[in-house]
C-alpha cells in the first residue's frame, strides 16, 4: 500500500474496513496516500474507513472496546468465536496491539480449533486525518460518522470522501 504504480490513472480508490490503520507509522501513512494520489486522475476520488478513537480507550491499561464476537453458521450448527486476550495501547505512538483467539466450536459448543493472533493499529484523530489528506494533495469532499452519512461524532467511525487536489 506504501509503494506501488499503476499502467494508468483510476477515478477511485477504496481503503475499506480499517486497513489504513495497519500502517502503524505516520510516513507509512502518507507514503500510501501520496501513491494513491498518484494512481488517480485529477479530481479522481478516494474513500476511505478508519475508527474515530475513543480516548478511554488508548490510555495505557485500558481494556479493549470489543466485546467477545460470536457467529453461528446457520447450516452447520458451528460457532466461531474471537475473543481479545490482551491490548496494549501505547499513546506516544498513536497505536495499540490486541492479542486475540479465534476458536471454533461445534455444535454442542465443545472446541474443534484454535488460532492465536495479533494485530496492531494505528489511531489518528479527525483533525489528524485532515492534515494528512491536506500534505498529500487530497481535498475533503465529504465526511461522515457512519456509513448512512451521518455527520462527523466523536468516537464513530470516520468515513472520508476526499478528492485529488
Amino acid at each position: 500500500m506504501t509503494s506501488f504504480e499503476l499502467k494508468r490513472p483510476f477515478q477511485l480508490a477504496i481503503i475499506p474496513f480499517r486497513a489504513f490503520q495497519h500502517l502503524t507509522l505516520p510516513e507509512q501513512q502518507r507514503a500510501a496516500l501520496n501513491c494513491i494520489n498518484r494512481s488517480l486522475v485529477v479530481g479522481g476520488h478516494l474513500i476511505i474507513d478508519v475508527f474515530d478513537p475513543h480516548l478511554d480507550y488508548c490510555i495505557p491499561g485500558a481494556p479493549s472496546p470489543m466485546p467477545d464476537r460470536r457467529v453461528t453458521d446457520e447450516k452447520t450448527g458451528s460457532t466461531a468465536v474471537r475473543r481479545v486476550l490482551e491490548r496494549i495501547n501505547d499513546p506516544v505512538r498513536q497505536v495499540f496491539t490486541e492479542k486475540f483467539r479465534l476458536q471454533g466450536l461445534d455444535q454442542r459448543g465443545d472446541p474443534i480449533d484454535s488460532e492465536e493472533s495479533e494485530w496492531t493499529l494505528r489511531w489518528a484523530p479527525r483533525q489528524e486525518m485532515r492534515y494528512l489528506f491536506e500534505l498529500t494533495g487530497f481535498e475533503v469532499v465529504a465526511e461522515y460518522s457512519d456509513f448512512f452519512r451521518s455527520p462527523p461524532a466523536y468516537g464513530k467511525e470516520q468515513l472520508w470522501v476526499v478528492r485529488k487536489a
